[in-house]
């Protein structure tokens, strides 16, 4: 065999086990002739469940959000690592609200619900931060519970 033939022999096989490592080769021949529509995704379905509502403006931007008392809805989340974790409530338009809690007796109370969708009512204070750097941002909204509900 030749110089040329081996390299064309390498080319093959690379690019084999690449279409075969990505799995969906129509999705990566769409990539490659850059096609205006792409190719949907099955985990388009675990982000957006309801398609009703993927395509629509939120109703809650961090924007609107003021301090004072709010009612929010939404999935009660465990976020952080063993010490440092933290409750809070991520609803349908992507916003994360850390709860704080009165005693460690409700905090019990709420670790057993996570994974649920609950509503809440409490005091909203909006909370911004920075790094040592200042080169971030960081704003957190924190919310005191007053009353619960579970949804589901």
């Amino acid at each position: 065999m030749n110089k040329k033939a081996i390299i064309n022999l390498v080319i093959t096989i690379t690019l084999g086990i690449f279409f075969i490592m990505c799995g969906n080769s129509k999705q990566l021949e769409n990539k490659t002739t850059n096609a205006k529509e792409p190719i949907p995704n099955n985990n388009d379905k675990l982000h957006n469940k309801n398609k009703k509502t993927a395509n629509k403006e939120p109703k809650m931007k961090q924007e609107y959000l003021k301090d004072g008392i709010m009612q929010i809805e939404g999935k009660l989340r465990l976020v952080g690592a063993s010490r440092n974790a933290r409750l809070i409530i991520s609803t349908d338009d992507e916003l994360d609200f850390y709860l704080i809690f009165k005693d460690n007796n409700e905090k019990d109370t709420f670790m057993k619900l996570q994974g649920k969708r609950i509503k809440i009512n409490g005091e909203l204070q909006i909370k911004t931060k920075t790094t040592a750097d200042d080169k971030y941002t960081i704003i957190e909204n924190e919310l005191t519970i007053n009353k619960y509900e579970i949804v589901s």
